[in-house]
């Protein structure tokens, strides 16, 4: 009696985390996209802007952040993002680069994250963090 109950309780449990994570067998193993949103930061003559989609696939749930950097001066700029989980945030990771006029795209996805974790994007003036704009949440 023991062990049925166990049992149905391991199955029960089971069953509720893949409900709470929203994948269904048939979904975990094709891949499918969920529209998200748009995101922009700015600094000096440089923008970088683009949108987000949730993706579900074989390997688990990422977000993909699609976009380009504009550059409208003759100066370099760099877009990097940073993931924050709770209050602790990573290194800045830099995803594109622009010298003089001219755009680049401005590419990056991110693996799951938890519901307390935040992505944010800012653009600096040249390669390092001297002369940046304002950090922007884009989740």
């Amino acid at each position: 009696m023991l062990s049925r109950t166990i049992t149905a309780g391991a199955v029960g449990f089971a069953a509720a985390a893949v409900s709470l994570i929203g994948m269904t067998p048939a979904v975990a193993a094709s891949s499918a996209a969920t529209a998200g949103s748009s995101w922009s930061a700015s600094h000096g003559t440089a923008t970088v802007e683009g949108t987000s989609r949730t993706e579900r696939g074989a390997g688990g749930i990422s977000t993909a952040y699609e976009g380009a950097l504009k550059n409208t001066g003759g100066d370099c700029y760099s877009s990097y993002f940073v993931i924050q989980q709770d209050l602790a945030p990573g290194p800045p990771i830099k995803f594109a680069t622009q010298c003089g006029v001219g755009t680049k795209p401005a590419n990056f996805k991110v693996g799951a994250l938890m519901p307390t974790t935040t992505v944010s994007v800012f653009v600096c003036k040249g390669d390092g963090f001297n002369d940046c704009g304002q950090r922007k949440m884009v989740r």
